[in-house]
């Protein structure tokens, strides 16, 4: 075999390889993009970017914001997070594995409590203010 002949048919090779990933890539149903409402399996998630989250709730997706300084991200075990630490409006979306959880708000007047889906605010009284302790948070 000539060294042209090897070089085409390495060549060609190659091509048919790489003709084969792009059909793969772009078969109909392969690569999808989940929006809003559209159905899903339970308990997945994924970071439409560096703010937002796509989770499974009910069996379709919704978006919900990550206020907080992480944002929307992945951990060393590839689970994908959404920061609330920073959950400042009465009434914004916090997703379902927040259900039940309180968080602080911004300059720490208010308790927020994760409740039906939404951020819930009570005022902390007077003297007191929202801190996280080992036991959880609240107004202290």
């Amino acid at each position: 075999m000539s060294r042209l002949t090897y070089y085409l048919a390495w060549g060609a090779a190659w091509l048919a390889i790489a003709l084969g990933f792009a059909m793969i890539l772009t078969a109909p149903g392969c690569v999808t993009v989940s929006k809003p409402g559209d159905s899903c399996p339970v308990a997945e998630a994924y970071c439409t970017d560096s703010k937002n989250v796509l989770a499974c709730e009910d069996g379709h997706y919704k978006a919900f914001p990550c206020p907080g300084p992480q944002g929307c991200f992945e951990n060393a075990d590839r689970d994908v997070l959404c920061d609330q630490t920073a959950a400042v409006a009465d009434g914004m979306a916090c997703p379902p594995p927040y259900e039940g959880l309180g968080e602080c708000s911004a300059d720490a007047t208010q308790l927020l409590v994760c409740s039906a889906g939404k951020w819930t605010s009570a005022v902390c009284p007077d003297g007191t203010s929202c801190k996280e302790s080992a036991t959880g948070v609240g107004c202290m």
